[in-house]
């Protein structure tokens, strides 16, 4: 899917069944804003003196939605497909049911729309996004055995970390992961050499790779 940002000096934008997710700095940092999807018989983004905020968080945490002046206030932006830039987490290895919803959560680059509920696991400020808080997302701290990849993904790759808030041990999963045993684990402070990430992971980062934008002026 292509997505067209239309008009000098960023007056416009429209786009299609992506997520468009913009920062008022450089670098991912700010204020960001989770933007309304434009469509043909709404089109709240026409107009960025006029944009309509899905919602979003400010750099003190709070919670942002409604209508906002962006007009000259972007500086960086993310874009997803929801259809299949998310990983999968199962909370058991080898799976044999990976199409059933029990024991499993959907983990996108960030929330969608319908999602606003789990802003408070999402973090997007200072630069730092993504789901600081396993436990707020669907109770899944400490249970994720198995990952999986959407179809077609564009996806860089899953930052997992053991702690909440990105703190602790880290590691970056590429592909598909059947189960967390196969992934070495170890942290000497806590005198472990020799161990693996299942039931490890307490907050996550779901990283995208390189997408097309094409801006028009």
């Amino acid at each position: 899917t292509k997505i067209k940002i239309f008009g000098k000096y960023q007056q416009q934008i429209c786009y299609t069944k992506n997520l468009v997710i913009v920062f008022e700095h450089d670098n991912l940092q700010g204020n960001c804003y989770i933007l309304q999807s434009d469509n043909a018989s709404n089109q709240p983004n026409k107009d960025f003196t006029q944009a309509r905020i899905a919602f979003g968080k400010d750099t003190d945490n709070r919670k942002l939605s409604g209508t906002k002046d962006l007009n000259d206030m972007i500086s960086s932006m993310l874009v997803f497909d929801p259809n299949q830039d998310y990983v999968t987490l199962f909370e058991h290895c080898d799976n044999p049911n990976y199409g059933q919803t029990e024991n499993m959560t959907k983990v996108y680059p960030a929330p969608l729309p319908t999602q606003a509920n789990s802003l408070d696991a999402f973090n997007c400020i200072g630069g730092n996004w993504g789901w600081n808080s396993l436990e707020k997302l669907n109770y899944f701290n400490d249970r994720t055995s198995s990952l999986f990849f959407g179809d077609g993904h564009v996806l860089r790759d899953a930052l997992i970390y053991e702690d909440n808030n990105f703190a602790g041990q880290s590691n970056s999963v590429r592909a598909d992961m059947r189960c967390f045993k196969n992934l070495k684990y170890s942290n000497t402070s806590k005198g472990i050499f020799s161990s693996d990430w299942n039931d490890r992971t307490s907050s996550i980062v779901v990283r995208m790779g390189t997408s097309y934008v094409e801006i028009v002026n």
